[in-house]
């Protein structure tokens, strides 16, 4: 994450991916990835994320990503506008893709990531939607700390299904 003044308010750092994988038997997963990161000093659990390669798609780069931190295929549905994850710590700024995973289709059945060095020991994991937030307020905070758009996330699908 970049902490000085950007040269280009519209620039992008990096992107998140919001994969939401359906099973053949119709059921829907939420794929997470779990990684140590040193600056909090223990694992982070959070969507698959990545910089963005000059002359990349926001869609792209979450498909890329998304396929060499988890091994998945998709397609990208939707993209948000420019976010900011902590405006008062980093001016890091971030687009999140939704994507569709097809797990009947072949690549899907046994998907094999692709890592980066960088990135070895990182784990899949596969959440259910419903009951998402309880599940990450069970996990324990000196061991694992939850991405805050992740939490949002859940957030959202408990206020849902208020609605």
């Amino acid at each position: 994450a970049r902490t000085g003044q950007k040269k280009d308010k519209s620039s992008v750092d990096a992107v998140a991916c919001i994969p939401i994988l359906k099973l053949p038997s119709g059921e829907k997963k939420l794929v997470l990835v779990k990684q140590f990161r040193p600056p909090i000093g223990r694992f982070a659990l959070e969507f698959p994320a990545g910089l963005v390669d000059a002359g990349e798609s926001y869609s792209t780069a979450a498909l890329r990503e998304l396929k060499e931190e988890t091994g998945y295929e998709g397609v990208a549905v939707g993209e948000s506008s420019i976010l900011c994850n902590s405006p008062g710590m980093t001016s890091e700024s971030i687009v999140a893709v939704l994507v569709e995973i097809d797990g009947s289709r072949a690549v899907n059945q046994n998907p094999k990531q692709k890592l980066e060095e960088s990135e070895q020991g990182l784990q899949v994991l596969l959440a259910n939607l419903k009951g998402l937030s309880g599940f990450l307020k069970s996990l324990p905070t000196d061991e694992v700390l939850i991405y805050s758009g992740l939490y949002t996330f859940a957030a959202a699908l408990d206020v849902a299904h208020l609605l």
